[in-house]
């Protein structure tokens, strides 16, 4: 598994990756569906109906229930919407398929970015041929979880040692999920390429954080979509 910073630019509304295959947005407060609709006029969006599932569904025209989707479809941009959850991108070379996975710590804890690589594998896709982008998500040092929490998310790492994915402070848990999530693709596919943002939603003024923010909190909205 090789881990990248990938070279994302800044723009008004968030980070844009793009190349010849694919491209790729981790929106701010700033992104929108009129936004991303302007700024990426060719691309046809696709929403899901978020629920903290491992719920995986193969991308249409209909609003699913989901927290995952998949396509083939070019210029057809899967969305997340994510305020501290992982937002989660994923590239098959192979099948030419992109993904979109949110993944709250509930998401974590069922392993539903494990569980989208598995079902892209059992439909076609080699576990050698991975790339996967984790985007701007709240911190190690930020989230903080009590031992019941903690005890869900620890079942669905994959041969991580402690000071690996977290801490404890005054009885408190403080949990990396990126950690766990890259050791759950390693179970899929040890030779993924991952592709990290380092950016915590909680501490970056730029982005929603539902623990920083509360009811306020807007979302930031995320995609990919074949070019």
């Amino acid at each position: 598994m090789k881990i990248f910073k990938s070279d994302f630019i800044q723009s008004e509304a968030g980070l844009v990756f793009q190349n010849e295959n694919v491209v790729i947005f981790f929106g701010q407060k700033k992104s929108t569906h009129e936004s991303l609709s302007n700024c990426f006029s060719k691309i046809h969006f696709q929403k899901i109906k978020q629920t903290h599932s491992d719920l995986i569904v193969q991308a249409s025209d209909k609003v699913y229930e989901a927290d995952a989707h998949y396509s083939n479809e070019p210029l057809k941009g899967l969305l997340i919407s994510t305020a501290d959850c992982l937002p989660v991108m994923i590239y098959c070379p192979q099948t030419r398929r992109v993904a979109a996975v949110h993944a709250g710590w509930r998401g974590v804890a069922n392993q539903i970015v494990y569980k989208t690589l598995s079902q892209l594998v059992l439909t076609g896709s080699s576990k050698k041929n991975f790339e996967v982008w984790i985007g701007p998500h709240i911190s190690k040092n930020s989230f903080e979880v009590d031992s019941e929490v903690f005890i869900q998310i620890e079942k669905s790492a994959f041969k991580l040692c402690k000071d690996d994915f977290y801490f404890e402070k005054n009885n408190k848990f403080y949990v990396d999920l990126n950690q766990v999530v890259q050791s759950q693709i390693r179970k899929c596919s040890s030779e993924a390429a991952i592709h990290v943002t380092n950016i915590d939603t909680l501490t970056n003024l730029d982005f929603w954080s539902f623990r920083r923010d509360k009811t306020t909190a807007g979302r930031n909205l995320s995609f990919i979509s074949l070019v």
